[in-house]
């Protein structure tokens, strides 16, 4: 019995030592393995930046792009921030289902008159809906549950094999997806208003996602529109190109923390760095003159059929570009004009004709060419001149003609086969460039600059003299009614003056009576007789008297 105790013994021992040797084997086992992922794997740094790419995240907070100024100041191209709220039902804040629909009412009244889009019933059934949705399902499984409580139903349903019912369960979480609730972006001074609503002031336990957007705007439409430019997915170009670097200023940085889906919050201190806003560009462009510019250019490009055209108002004295108009027609003869592209700057154009001026004067004076000279036109067929070929006249008819004729008619062909005559021939093609500069002046300026001074000088004397005589008929005008008011009254008082003194009261003061008899007065002593009663009226008093005896006037 003993030995059979001691066999009992060793085993349960036997038993507890292996025990102890797997659990030190699965201990070294799991220390190994945390050696390995801690030194030699990157595993771990693999989860924590993930984890931590998951919880934290680094926006970028937009610059806003500088404007583009005309010279008074006002805005050619200008951005503007929009904004918009998407909110969080599934806010901690809005468990309560009777504060929500307060808040949620009253906000919905308020941005019914404000948007004015549509009445607050139907804002407050959308947020009644986004509240419903508040909560996911996720994890669909099935379950039984019996059919019936009673145990006599329970029976029946045995018998009728319907004992137990399957149903599908889900799991629940909180949806925190945004909702954007105001119909449209709103601006910077609507926002101002619309965050002391309700629910939108932070108060309210509602948890919302501000979207911010940088919005470019060009107030003037397309007027120089190819000269300011555009940016965006239209392309760059213009003054918004030029400048790009200039406008677009420095974007900031800012490191937020994840609070929900689609919902983070700024991490106070961790690497801010505020943005640096671009700068403005102010233009020499005067808005009224481009207006008349673009106006003018329209209506002779209309009058004329023209493809395109372009237009530059410069001020001579600083070189300043006032205005500058270019207007392309869209498509074939008919189509309406718009600024498609900066002919201005983007294409150069020979001077044509007009440098037939140039070359006239070069053939007379300096090579002695007389005005009867002729030559052979070909009747406008291309000919070849020196290397120069497939030179023609645009029109027909002429032959041989002369000088006269040449410049009436502006033929190529004439004045290309006189130059080469004279100096492509004989190799004086330097003296042909030398007169043009030296003697025509062509590579120099004509003055213009100083006939801009004087200009600016008599404009400024002119206004002035203009501004003198104005003020002078100012004080005239301001004065003449003065004067008129005084005659009038002196007038009015003088004929005040003589009406009453023909009044009945001077008349009486000044030692007359009226005299009534019967209470008409009268203006006779005929018809009276002795004892007729009279009411005599003086200045003082009434005085009633009797007529003793009638004496007549001798006349």
């Amino acid at each position: 019995m003993k030995q059979e105790r001691s066999k009992i013994k060793s085993d349960i021992l036997l038993r507890v030592r292996l025990l102890y040797v797997l659990f030190i084997l699965a201990g070294l086992t799991v220390f190994a393995r945390l050696v390995w992922v801690q030194l030699f794997s990157a595993e771990v740094a693999y989860n924590a930046d993930r984890l931590a790419s998951r919880i934290f995240t680094e926006e970028t907070i937009p610059a806003q792009r500088g404007s583009i100024l005309s010279r008074n100041g006002a805005p050619l191209a200008t951005s503007i921030f929009r904004y918009q709220a998407a909110f969080d039902f599934a806010s901690p804040g809005l468990d309560s289902l009777k504060t929500f629909r307060e808040q949620s009412d009253s906000l919905a009244k308020l941005l019914s008159a404000f948007f004015k889009d549509k009445p607050a019933s139907e804002y407050a059934r959308r947020f009644r809906e986004e509240h419903a949705r508040r909560y996911r399902l996720v994890n669909g499984r099935d379950t039984s549950y019996l059919r019936s409580e009673g145990w006599l139903s329970r029976m029946m349903d045995r018998l009728r094999g319907e004992e137990y019912v399957t149903r599908k369960i889900y799991d629940t979480i909180r949806d925190h997806t945004p909702v954007n609730i105001f119909p449209r972006e709103v601006d910077y001074a609507e926002w101002q208003t619309l965050r002391r609503y309700p629910m939108l002031n932070w108060n309210m336990g509602m948890v919302y996602r501000l979207v911010e957007r940088d919005q470019r705007i060009y107030p003037q439409g397309e007027l120089a529109r190819r000269t300011i430019g555009l940016t965006g997915d239209k392309g760059n170009y213009g003054i918004e190109e030029a400048y790009r670097e200039e406008l677009a200023g420095r974007d900031g940085k800012a490191l937020r923390q994840r609070i929900a889906r689609g919902f983070y919050g700024r991490v106070a201190g961790a690497g801010h760095e505020d943005p640096v806003d671009g700068y403005d560009i102010v233009t020499t462009l005067d808005l009224d003159l481009q207006d008349v510019a673009d106006k003018a250019l329209r209506r002779q490009l209309e009058a004329q059929n023209a493809i395109w055209g372009t237009t530059i108002v410069m001020e001579v004295e600083t070189g300043e570009i006032l205005a500058m108009a270019n207007l392309g027609r869209s498509g074939s003869s008919g189509g309406s004009y718009y600024e498609r592209e900066n002919y201005a700057l983007g294409r150069s154009m020979e001077p044509g004709s007009t440098f037939k001026l140039a070359t006239m004067l070069t053939l007379l004076d300096d090579a002695g060419m007389s005005p009867e000279t002729t030559y052979d036109t070909h009747n406008g067929d291309p000919v070849t001149v020196g290397p120069a070929r497939n030179i023609r006249d645009s029109h027909r008819g002429d032959h041989v003609i002369g000088f006269r004729r040449a410049v009436a008619s502006s033929s190529n062909v004439y004045f290309a086969k006189a130059i080469w005559d004279r100096y492509g021939i004989t190799g004086k093609k330097q003296e042909y460039s030398d007169f043009l500069h030296e003697k025509l002046h062509l590579g120099k300026t004509v003055g213009l600059e100083r006939l801009g001074a004087a200009l600016a000088q008599q404009s400024q004397r002119l206004l002035q003299e203009g501004r003198s005589r104005l003020d002078r008929a100012e004080e005239t005008l301001l004065a003449a009614p003065a004067d008129l008011l005084r005659g009038h009254d002196r007038r009015l008082a003088a004929a005040s003056e003589l009406l009453l003194s023909y009044s009945v009261e001077r008349v009486l003061r000044r030692g007359f009576a009226v005299v009534r008899r019967g209470g008409e007065a009268l203006r006779s002593a005929e018809g009276l007789s002795p004892g007729d009663r009279l009411d005599i009226t003086l200045a003082d008093g009434e005085v009633q008297a009797a007529v003793v005896a009638c004496t007549k006037k001798k006349r």
